[in-house]
Order: C-alpha cells, then sequence, then structure tokens
C-alpha cells in the first residue's frame, strides 16, 4: 500500500501525516527524521532547514493549502547528513518503520527511536575517536553549584560540587558540546551565557522538577535498576545529586524509551584531591589547545601525545587536566613508566599489540544500545585477542607492581571471543541488512535457505536446457525482472510449440512471455529463502548481540585498563626519545 503525504483535498488530513504531526508535538523544537521506504523525509519548517543545512533539494507534495515543503535523505547516508544537523546544533528524532511495509495491514506502525543531540552521540561517524564528547548537567541556587559530565558514548560520569569561582575551570577541562539546566531560573546562573559564549556549547533547558533528587532516583530504580544516590557515595552531596537527576531525566527523555542509559562508573571527584588548573592557567600554558587557533598543535598534550589507542588518547588528556597529588600515585605512576621504557624492544612490542586494540569502551556502549555494527564486532574480538597477547607480554618481560598485576588478573572474556568468531563472517558488510553477515556453519536453517538462493542460478540454468529440449524451441530462455518474476521467454515465430501447462503472462513486440506450474514453484521457494535469509541473519545477529551485551562491565573494565597502559606507555615512548629521567 502506497502511503500518502500533505492532505487530501478534503483538507483532512493523511494517516501517515497524522502519525507525523503526532511525533512532532512530542518533540517540537527537534528535527524529525520521518522514515517512509529507502528515504527519511522532512517536512514543512524542518524541511526548509535541513534543505538550506545540508544543500538538498526542497520538493513539495500536495496542492495550494494543502502544498506540503518536503525534503528527503537517503537511509543509507543517515550518518553523514546527520553529522551536519548535528554540527550546525539541531537536535534530530529518528522516526524508524517499526514493522516491515511489505507485511504491514494499512499504514505501517512506526515509532521513536532515538532523538539524537549534540551532547548524546554514540555513533562512530559523528564522534572524534580521540576526543571525549561531553554531555553536561548543572544546577544552582546561588550557593553552590552541582556539576554532572557524562561521555554517552563511553558511560562515563562525573560529578561534583563547586563555587561559581571555579567553573571556568571545569568548562575548561571538559569543553562540553552540550550543557543541560532547570528551565526556571532565578539566581546562580549569571555565568552561564558567558561560558555559552566561549566554549559555544549547545543549551538546553528542561523542566526544573526534573531535577528534584526523588525523580533522579526514581530514573536512576527505572534504568540503571540502583535504588538509591548513596550507591554512589553522593549522601553528602545535594547539588551533585541534583545535577545527576537532571542529567539522568534527559538521557531518558533523549533514548525515547528504545533503550535505557548505559551509564556505569558514576564517580564523585573532589577538586582537592587533584590539581586544580585554572581556566586562565591552561590556556596561557596551552596545556590540551593553543591561544592562536585552539588546536592542539604546540601545546603540551601534542609533545606527551604517543598514544596509540583512541581509548589512551582520551585518557591522556584527563591526566594533563588533572594532574595527581597524592604523592603514592605518582610514584605509581613512574615505576610503572621506567619498567616500560627499560627495555625499547619490550616497549616497541607492546606498542604494536596495543596498536591493534579497537575502541572497546565505546563498542561496549553501543553494544548495550543494540547499534554495534558486524565489523566493530570484528575489531572487538581483535581487541580481546590482544589482551591475551599483552597478558603473556607483562609475565614475559616480568613487569612488575599493582598496575601491571591487575592487568594479568583481567577476564579476556575467551567466550565473547569464540562467540563473535563461530557467529559474524570475516568479511562482514558494514549493516546486517546487505547479508552475509551471519557465517556459514553457525546456523543449519540459514545455511539450507543460502544453498537455495545459491543454487537457483544453476537451476534456472539447467531448467531452460530441459524445457528446450521438451519443446523443441532451441531459443527459449529464463528470466526474471522485479515485474512478473521469473517467466519462459517464446520468439512469437515459436509459439506454435508452447505446451499446454504454459500460462501467458506478457506480450512482447517480438516474443511471449508464459510461466509454468514448476517454474512458479521454484520461484515461490527462492524468493521465500531471500527473504527469510534477510529476517533470520537479523534475528541471529541480535541474539549474538544481546549474548555480548551480557559482559558490557568487564568489557568496561578492559577499557580502562587499557587507556591506562596507553598512557604509560606513551610516557615511556617518549622519555626514551627525549632522554627524560625520572624526578
Amino acid at each position: 500500500m502506497k502511503e500518502m503525504v500533505g492532505e487530501e483535498k478534503t483538507g483532512r488530513i493523511t494517516p501517515a501525516m497524522a502519525q507525523y504531526w503526532e511525533i512532532k508535538k512530542m518533540y517540537p523544537e527537534c528535527i524529525i527524521l520521518f522514515r517512509m521506504g529507502d528515504f527519511y523525509e522532512t517536512f514543512y519548517d524542518d524541511a526548509k532547514v535541513v534543505s538550506r543545512d545540508l544543500q538538498i533539494v526542497l520538493t513539495a507534495r500536495g496542492k495550494g493549502d494543502a502544498r506540503a515543503p518536503l525534503a528527503g535523505i537517503p537511509y543509507h547516508a543517515l550518518d553523514t547528513y546527520l553529522k551536519k544537523l548535528i554540527d550546525n546544533g539541531h537536535k534530530v528524532v529518528i522516526v524508524e518503520q517499526l514493522e516491515d511495509p511489505k507485511k504491514a495491514k494499512g499504514l505501517v506502525k512506526r515509532g521513536v527511536v532515538r532523538v539524537i543531540t549534540p551532547g548524546t552521540i554514540i555513533e562512530p561517524a559523528l564522534i572524534n575517536e580521540k576526543a571525549n564528547n561531553y554531555l553536561m548537567s548543572v544546577f544552582s541556587d546561588g550557593n553552590k553549584i552541582g556539576l554532572c559530565t557524562c561521555d554517552v558514548s563511553t558511560g562515563e560520569t562525573f560529578t561534583t560540587e563547586l563555587t561559581k569561582e571555579s567553573i571556568d575551570t571545569e568548562f575548561e577541562k571538559y569543553r562540553p558540546a552540550e550543557v543541560v539546566m532547570p528551565s526556571e531560573r532565578t539566581v546562580g546562573y549569571e555565568w552561564l551565557e558567558r561560558l555559552e559564549r566561549e566554549f559555544g556549547f549547545k543549551k538546553t533547558e528542561i523542566d526544573t522538577y526534573k531535577f528534584d533528587e526523588k525523580n533522579g532516583e526514581y530514573v536512576l530504580s527505572k534504568t540503571l535498576g540502583v535504588n538509591s544516590f548513596a550507591s554512589y557515595g553522593l549522601e553528602e552531596y545535594p547539588y551533585a545529586r541534583k545535577a545527576l537527576s537532571g542529567l539522568l531525566s534527559y538521557l531518558e527523555y533523549t533514548s525515547a524509551g528504545a533503550t535505557t542509559p548505559k551509564l556505569h562508573r558514576i564517580s564523585y571527584y573532589n577538586t582537592a584531591k587533584n590539581m586544580t588548573i585554572d581556566a586562565t592557567t591552561m590556556r596561557n600554558l596551552d596545556l590540551l589547545v593553543n591561544q592562536t587557533d585552539g588546536s592542539e598543535r604546540g601545546t603540551l598534550l601534542s609533545i606527551l601525545d604517543r598514544t596509540v589507542t583512541p581509548m589512551g588518547a582520551r585518557e591522556i588528556k584527563r591526566w594533563i587536566a588533572s594532574p595527581l597529588f597524592d604523592k603514592d600515585g605518582i610514584v605509581q605512576r613512574q615505576n610503572n613508566v621506567e619498567q616500560l621504557m627499560s627495555n625499547p624492544l619490550h616497549l616497541h612490542k607492546i606498542r604494536e599489540t596495543l596498536s591493534e586494540v579497537g575502541d572497546i569502551s565505546r563498542i561496549a556502549t553501543r553494544v548495550a544500545y543494540r547499534t554495534v555494527l558486524p565489523r566493530e564486532l570484528l575489531m572487538l574480538k581483535q581487541s580481546l585477542e590482544k589482551i591475551s597477547e599483552l597478558k603473556r607480554q607483562i609475565q614475559d618481560f616480568k613487569y612488575a607492581g599493582k598496575f601491571f598485576d591487575e592487568f594479568v588478573a583481567l577476564n579476556p572474556l575467551e567466550d565473547v571471543v569464540k562467540q563473535i568468531g563461530v557467529g559474524i563472517d570475516e568479511n562482514a558488510k558494514q549493516v546486517v541488512r546487505d547479508g552475509g553477515v551471519i557465517k556459514a556453519g553457525y546456523s543449519e536453517e540459514l545455511d539450507k535457505l543460502r544453498d537455495i538462493l545459491n543454487n537457483s542460478k544453476e537451476w534456472m540454468e539447467k531448467f531452460e536446457e530441459e524445457e528446450r529440449e521438451k519443446t523443441g524451441i532451441k531459443t527459449l530462455k529464463v528470466r526474471y525482472n522485479k515485474i512478473i518474476g521469473y517467466f519462459i521467454e517464446v520468439p512469437k515465430s515459436q509459439t506454435n510449440k508452447v505446451p499446454q501447462e504454459y500460462v501467458r503472462k506478457q506480450t512482447q513486440l517480438g516474443s511471449e512471455r508464459y510461466i509454468s506450474p514448476k517454474l512458479k514453484e521454484t520461484e515461490v521457494m527462492v524468493l521465500n529463502a531471500e527473504e527469510r535469509i534477510k529476517e533470520l541473519e537479523q534475528e541471529l545477529y541480535d541474539k549474538i548481540v544481546e549474548y555480548i551485551g551480557a559482559y558490557e562491565k568487564e568489557l568496561q573494565e578492559i577499557a580502562r585498563s587499557i587507556a591506562e597502559f596507553d598512557v604509560y606507555q606513551s610516557c615511556a615512548k617518549i622519555s626514551y626519545e627525549n632522554r627524560y629521567t625520572r624526578p
């Protein structure tokens, strides 16, 4: 059934547009990407914005007052266009078809699967793998400020309390992409507009009651299965609890009920335990970005960063922005660096192994959100295999100390490696719907269906030869098109030889096209196999992802250890090259 867009001449809204307007009323401030077939369509004012910002053609459907501006993007190019919309500061709602249009009775069922904003991006094509993408929530009453900062793509969440004199430093350290705040504000936020101009983040207001602690604990229980903020040691920090409440509520809103926020390691940090480098000093010393063009060129980071993993690249920035005060912690770090730089050959092997580790942290998050791609699972398998190799290297090179002991004790998740190895084809395509993702031998049913499909061409060739022999029509051909499916084509000069069981389907200028019971039976079998293969591959892939998702906590633990290991080897590498000595 072809769905209608626009309004009928009677002025009544069409079913598809009624569906659209229902969603638009729920998300009036967002651009709605409305899936219709192979395109995401936008309408009315959204279409005008999308046409302008993406430089695509603005069309229209309907006539007169019912004329609806329209702009669409191909579904397979979503990430490319989505990045441009997010970079322009827009919030985007993804509306997907929740059932197969071919099987739908009437209007296709649709629903919101995600709300994507500058601070809630998890898609690999939209974020810099070497940089965190922070969402920040703030609450203040003029006395103190509660701050909660989260990288949704990794799930790491930090919260603290501070005064307005210290707020610039935290913004300089995190450089948030988006800041969430109460919609009703009286005092305590006079610094916000200044920081918005300085850092260029997206400012988002949500209902003030979302920052209420009771609401926060309700969302916490609902989404993370934790009943109290006390589980995170926040009993004595009311402002931090309110900021976290606002952040949790906003993440619940952007997940649109399709998934729950995937946060882990929610921790309170005390600025007194780390050296506080104020924003002015951080800029003047060119620690992370330079004062000339805002890039990393010529900064301390550019000198020290020899990391080889995305996780390490993000971690070293945190170390530079928040140096340790704790002497024991500093000495432990120095011991680790000293051991790694003591043997350049061993260090080289460690770097080689680490360089083959992918972004485990962000892959684990996408597994949890059920948005992970097949090739990312293959990278996860490779990365976990390298964990086992790193453990062997630590033991062989006789590295000692708390960090190395804990690394050797890591669970390398061999069951996950095995599951991916037997389930995902090494040459898997980028997306499941393109097929060829599930490995041969993993599913007996899938193997049989593939055999039917792969042998159909051979069967058709054999059938064609048999029909030529049976009818005596040497120019008879078996062909296929999307209009009538498989058919037998016979030149008009030979139609007198056509057997009685042939049924005419189409007349051409120089030929007639027929079907036969045997050909029709095979066609149904082949086409059903093709459809079932797509369904079954998706089902099997979803089960593999669900299985891996049960190990999210362990995967994030591995990711943290890899990040720390990478920073140690980076410091060892630059120390050896520049002949730095231990103080």
